[in-house]
């Protein structure tokens, strides 16, 4: 089974200049693939290479970066549920963090009633909490949508509002 273990840091980072590409061909990836959804206002996106996954920053100043998420489509070797995958993101999160401390895990539906599995939880990073939230959106078979956000704790009032946009403005288009 393929397993995909991600973190972000985003502590006031800064981006080396002209970094940021434009995020056309990861959009068009997600419609082609039928699925659709609102970029937060105020946040920057910048594509991956392979135009599979959007990154977003949300940045207080040239290149500085508050808080980061991305969002990308996934398809496992052998299908897993939404629940699954999140199990298996806790379990790298704790290999990685002897001090993760979880803050909440479960199931909900957008707004359309499209089901995610969530978990959001603390770890320290650079002598400060990070808030990070993972994210899984079933699509068609062992396809699906992964979201990741993070940021320093003092930053999630800012992100946590535009993590929960950007879920609830998921859309599944046949």
């Amino acid at each position: 089974m393929r397993r995909r273990i991600f973190s972000m840091a985003a502590l006031s980072m800064t981006l080396p200049s002209g970094t940021l590409r434009a995020a056309a061909s990861s959009i068009a990836a997600f419609r082609a693939a039928g699925i659709t959804f609102s970029v937060p206002s105020g946040w920057t996106t910048e594509d991956t290479p392979d135009g599979k996954a959007l990154f977003l920053y949300l940045l207080s100043g040239p290149n500085l970066v508050d808080a980061s998420m991305m969002i990308e489509l996934f398809t496992d070797a052998t299908p897993r549920t939404a629940e699954q995958s999140i199990d298996d993101m806790i379990e790298g999160a704790k290999r990685r963090h002897s001090d993760y401390r979880e803050l909440e895990r479960g199931r909900r539906n957008n707004s359309v009633g499209l089901g995610y599995a969530f978990v959001k939880f603390e770890v320290p990073r650079q002598g400060s909490p990070f808030t990070e939230q993972y994210a899984v959106v079933p699509v068609a078979g062992s396809t699906r949508v992964n979201l990741y956000s993070s940021c320093d704790r003092y930053f999630s009032p800012k992100a946590q509002p535009a993590f929960d946009q950007l879920i609830q403005s998921l859309r599944i288009v046949t």
